[in-house]
């Protein structure tokens, strides 16, 4: 498979080398060149099985600190682009999970902040959604009995 390299993560004392590859899919890879002593083939895996491994040597902290500064120096301004929008995704979708055990004042602070990244069209629906993530908004929608005012007025 060809594979541009992205940057040399680490070169080991007895000569493998490790670096973050960018595939023909524009997916990020971690390319393993073994040392020619150990006779071993050249290998590329995926970063999320990479750093999924119980091992974590240097390479694999190597791999930890060009990912963090990747974006600062990316060139690809569609892959920034798709992680920015990965992330607010995932960031929203917790949010939405979290909204009944968020303070009333953050609520509506995140409210009108979505309404106005989206516009006013999105207001009723958004509300309508958030209705039922509150928990004390559905128990106070609940009917409840009057008392009957006294005759006698106390």
């Amino acid at each position: 498979m060809t594979t541009s390299v992205v940057k040399g993560l680490y070169n080991s004392p007895n000569g493998d080398r490790w670096a973050l590859c960018r595939d023909q899919s524009g997916k990020l890879v971690v390319s393993h060149q073994p040392n020619h002593a150990s006779g071993g083939r050249a290998s590329e895996i995926g970063v999320e099985a990479f750093l999924s491994q119980p091992r974590s040597g240097p390479e694999h902290q190597a791999l930890i600190e060009a990912l963090a500064h990747l974006d600062a120096g990316q060139s690809n301004s569609e892959t920034k682009k798709h992680s920015e929008d990965k992330l607010f995704r995932a960031l929203g979708h917790a949010v939405a999970r979290c909204w009944k055990n968020l303070p009333q004042g953050i609520q509506e602070d995140l409210f009108e902040a979505a309404v106005a990244l989206e516009g006013e069209t999105i207001r009723q629906q958004l509300a309508i959604y958030l209705h039922g993530k509150r928990e004390h908004t559905v128990d106070t929608a609940q009917p409840r009995a009057m008392p009957e005012p006294d005759s006698l007025g106390g």
